[in-house]
């Protein structure tokens, strides 16, 4: 599920008020992506993509891998 793949990939770099500035939206914005009450659109899949140093895709496969 791509709440948990950003909860368990945010959660290693940063806190979710760092990680929602990183992003530009508002912590409860994060929250509600790693609860699964929200879905991130397309473009700011991309951004969260670039403030986990990942690619889109890893946001969106199966299993994450460390």
């Amino acid at each position: 599920m791509i709440s948990e793949r950003i909860k368990e990939l945010r959660q290693q770099v940063y806190t979710q008020a760092e990680f929602a500035r990183a992003v530009g939206v508002v912590r409860s914005t994060v929250n509600g992506w790693e609860s699964g009450r929200r879905t991130p659109d397309v473009g700011t899949l991309m951004r969260i993509a670039k403030a986990l140093d990942v690619k889109v895709g890893d946001l969106l496969e199966e299993e994450v891998k460390s």
